[in-house]
């Protein structure tokens, strides 16, 4: 989704036309990892709607990210299979 601002990105990021996504999105949801954007969205989500069966927990992502590993999932940035990094960033 980054493609939306990518002019910023090429201009304002070292590296940036090297790195910037082409993908746009409707609407952008800048985070510097992108659960955390996730869980944004979940938290907005469970707001608008008074509904707190959307919000995320800690166990919730614990399990998932098993889940993740177990099917070999790797990470984006690290290539690794591993459930203690996320986009690079090691829990």
């Amino acid at each position: 989704g980054m493609g939306k601002v990518r002019e910023l990105v090429t201009r304002d990021v070292p590296k940036g036309s090297l790195i910037g996504s082409v993908v746009s999105c409707d609407h952008l949801i800048a985070a510097g990892v992108s659960n955390w954007g996730g869980y944004v969205l979940a938290a907005s989500l469970a707001i608008l709607h008074r509904d707190a069966v959307l919000l995320w927990s800690w166990e919730d992502d614990c399990s998932l990210m098993a889940d993740l590993v177990a099917a070999k999932a790797v990470d984006g940035m690290s290539g690794m299979v591993t459930g203690d990094i996320v986009d690079g960033i090691s829990s």
